[in-house]
């Protein structure tokens, strides 16, 4: 994934170090990270940026001989500032 060009990248203000995150995984669950802070971004702009990070996720999973289960699958947007 991060090869694909996602994930997160911030500075973390008490360690002082530069973090990057890509997913989250425990066995058969997975949190995906998607963050965009260029100026001008739209909520409509990071949900189709989430879908196509979805969308390649999907397909290594399926490489692999795995699969979603969209009975087991949520998403969120969260902001920490005003969305047009």
């Amino acid at each position: 994934m991060k090869s694909e060009g996602y994930g997160y990248e911030a500075w973390g203000p008490i360690s002082q170090r530069a973090m990057t995150l890509v997913c989250f995984g425990f066995v058969d669950d997975t949190d995906l990270i998607l963050n965009n802070d260029a100026p001008g971004v739209t909520s409509a702009d990071l949900i189709d940026e989430a879908q196509l990070e979805l969308s390649t996720w999907e397909g290594l999973l399926s490489a692999t001989g795995g699969a979603l289960s969209p009975e087991m699958s949520y998403w969120y947007l969260v902001s920490g500032g005003s969305w047009t």
